[in-house]
């Protein structure tokens, strides 16, 4: 799972409460969230794994040590620049695909990239961070689809079909679309968001079979 996205589940306690890195008390939350996971880093009890040159591999925990951190909400602001330190900028996770087009975590000098799409093994974090849940609820909220993506799909498609059944579907694929979209972020704020159009495209073949079927 990516990095952020664990800080957030930290920083909300299991996404028991909702925090916007833009407000200052809430920032300095997320801030602690990182602190205390970075220390778990660096004493290896949660597994970190980058991007470098196209290949993923396994990081020192003794990078994080003391490392630096800038949470990042909008843009990068330059006075952080300093010499040849290393730094990591931590981009708030939205979604999916913003994460795949580079708005991911990366480890970052002045000289560039050295790593990124920084991800850590959601198991480690499931039991350093259980919140309550049960070890079978943890594997379902941290469910990835292929390596390096995180996605809350199967939430979304179990509820796609409870509305179905229950009546409570849209007539189109686009309404239905937004209110899944709306649905996830209320219901679970803690997993990575989707956009309705991803849902959309993913859900819009059943829809329209179902729609076909339907007594008229």
């Amino acid at each position: 799972m990516p990095l952020s996205l664990a800080a957030r589940w930290i920083a909300t306690s299991g996404g028991a409460v909702e925090l916007d890195p833009r407000v200052p008390s809430d920032l300095s939350k997320w801030q602690d969230a990182f602190a205390e996971l970075l220390l778990r880093i660096a004493s290896e009890e949660v597994t970190i794994i980058g991007i470098r040159d196209g290949e993923r591999e396994k990081l020192s925990g003794l990078i994080f040590a003391g490392i630096r951190v800038v949470v990042i909400h909008f843009e990068i602001d330059c006075e952080y620049w300093t010499g040849d330190e290393l730094f990591l900028f931590a981009h708030v996770y939205r979604d999916e695909e913003s994460w795949q087009a580079d708005w991911n975590d990366r480890l970052e000098s002045m000289d560039g990239v050295k790593w990124s799409k920084l991800m850590v093994l959601r198991s480690d974090v499931a039991r350093c961070w259980p919140f309550g849940i049960k070890r079978s609820d943890s594997s379902e909220i941290f469910r990835t689809g292929a390596p390096g993506r995180p996605t809350s799909m199967h939430l979304v498609r179990a509820e796609f079909d409870r509305r179905w059944e229950h009546g409570e579907s849209a007539s189109t694929i686009s309404a239905e679309a937004e209110s899944l979209a709306d649905w996830l972020r209320s219901t679970h704020p803690y997993v990575p968001q989707l956009k309705s159009k991803t849902i959309a495209n993913r859900l819009s073949a059943a829809h329209r079979a179902r729609i076909a079927k339907a007594p008229k």
